[in-house]
Parts: structure tokens; C-alpha cells; sequence
């Protein structure tokens, strides 16, 4: 069976999905996530029990993380580290991915929806907390025209984890978002980004990790005649009164 679930794993990861599906945050207040912060941390095989009906071969993808999960980086542990492995990882067909599956709930208006998540969203929040935080730019897109919906000014939370890259000039390769047709970049100031490259499935991706529920002013929002729209964001703590 643990060769079944290797097959389903894909070697190359998919970037033009993983750094390019902002487009499905709401973009609305939806109930914070305070639930699993009192919870006890629990093995990776426990925090996910919950999960078998609704994550495929999630047994089986928890045994080869932690088959490849050796030694790990940053003072973590075994479990800690692999419940990052098991987010990064990539499944054939893509929409099976655990960490889509994921953010997915993330998004859903319905938070009860969360009730089954919230183990594994202790095990490996805990484990990002212990990865040093990213002062730095970083980059994310979509091949897709959002500029009508960040007006400048506005003050907006990401519900989801989302990932990112550090190179513009990669994001617009071809791997990426290519450098025609319709695209929109996010330029993004970030205090609490979390590398996440020493944990992950793919040792060679260099992804930045944004938290769930990150929040950020609207700094500017452009769109350019070539079919480019580029919008900054800027992190920030909380949501000033007024």
C-alpha cells in the first residue's frame, strides 16, 4: 500500500497551482480559529485521525513523511516536522492534495466544518512557531485580473496558509506566470513568513509560508494596459480601530 501511495505523490510539484491560487480567498470577515490553541499536542498519526473520510490515503501519506523524516532542522520534532512534510505535499490528482483540502476548509464560511482539523492545525502551527520568521518581500500571483477587488486602502485577511516566492523575476518565468496575458502579481511586505524548504517534501522549492488569517493594508493597486495587474500588500499586526 505505501507503494501505492508513492505513486499517487507527485515528483514534480505543481508551482503554477501552489504559487498561483490566491484568487479563491473571500475576501470577507469569517470567525477566527482560537479552538485548537488549547489543545495538547499529539502525534502527527493522532492530530489526523479525524481526517480519514475526508483527506484520501491519509494514513498511508503520514507514514511515508514520517519514513522520510529524519533529523529535522530548527529544534523540531519528528511529528512537527512531518505535519510541514505532509502540507507540502503534492498528490496526483492535485485536488486530493492534503494542503488543498485544507485551505479549502480554511475558506468555508461554515467554521464548524474546522472541528476535525483542529489537532493537526495545533501540531502544525506549533511547529511553524519554532521556524524563525521572514522579514523580507515575497511574491505570489494569479493569471487573472483581481486589481477590482483590492482597492487601495482597504484592510483584508487571508484565511488560508498561502505560499510564496522571493524572486520576482521567477515568478514571472514561464514556470510561473509567464509575462503575458492577463496576470495579477502580489507584491507583499511580510514580518511573519515562515521558510519552510528544510521540511518540506520538496527539498529543492524554496517556498515561503504565510500564517493563516495574515492580515494586511492595501498599500496600492495598479492595472497596467499590458494585461498586468500588481497590487502591494503590507502585513499587519491587527485591524486598526475606526
Amino acid at each position: 500500500m505505501g507503494n501505492t501511495v508513492s505513486h499517487n505523490i507527485n515528483q514534480s510539484p505543481s508551482n503554477d497551482y501552489r504559487f498561483l491560487n490566491i484568487d479563491k480567498e473571500p475576501l470577507e470577515m469569517l470567525l477566527a480559529i482560537e479552538d485548537y490553541k488549547k489543545l495538547p499536542l499529539v502525534s502527527l498519526e493522532q492530530a489526523v485521525s479525524s481526517l480519514v473520510s475526508f483527506v484520501p490515503n491519509i494514513k498511508q501519506m503520514v507514514q511515508l513523511v514520517k519514513d522520510k523524516c529524519k533529523n529535522p532542522a530548527d529544534n523540531l520534532t519528528v511529528d512537527e516536522s512531518a505535519s510541514i512534510m505532509l502540507y507540502s505535499l503534492e498528490n496526483i490528482p492535485l485536488e486530493e492534495s492534503f494542503y488543498i483540502i485544507l485551505n479549502k476548509t480554511l475558506r468555508d464560511k461554515n467554521r464548524q466544518n474546522l472541528k476535525n482539523w483542529l489537532s493537526y492545525l495545533k501540531l502544525f502551527t506549533t511547529a511553524l512557531s519554532k521556524i524563525p520568521s521572514t522579514k523580507s518581500v515575497v511574491y505570489c500571483g494569479v493569471k487573472q485580473n483581481l486589481h477590482h477587488l483590492y482597492p487601495k486602502g482597504q484592510n483584508i485577511t487571508w484565511w488560508e496558509f498561502s505560499s510564496c516566492i522571493t524572486s520576482l523575476e521567477r515568478l514571472q518565468s514561464n514556470e510561473f506566470l509567464g509575462k503575458n496575458g492577463t496576470r495579477t502579481i502580489f507584491y507583499i511586505e511580510c514580518f511573519s513568513g515562515k521558510n519552510i524548504q528544510s521540511h518540506s517534501y520538496y527539498s529543492t522549492r524554496n517556498e515561503i509560508l504565510l500564517p493563516s488569517e495574515i492580515k494586511f493594508i492595501i498599500n496600492s493597486s495598479r492595472e497596467r494596459k499590458d494585461g498586468l495587474s500588481i497590487i502591494h500588500l503590507k502585513e499587519i499586526v491587527q485591524f486598526s480601530s475606526s
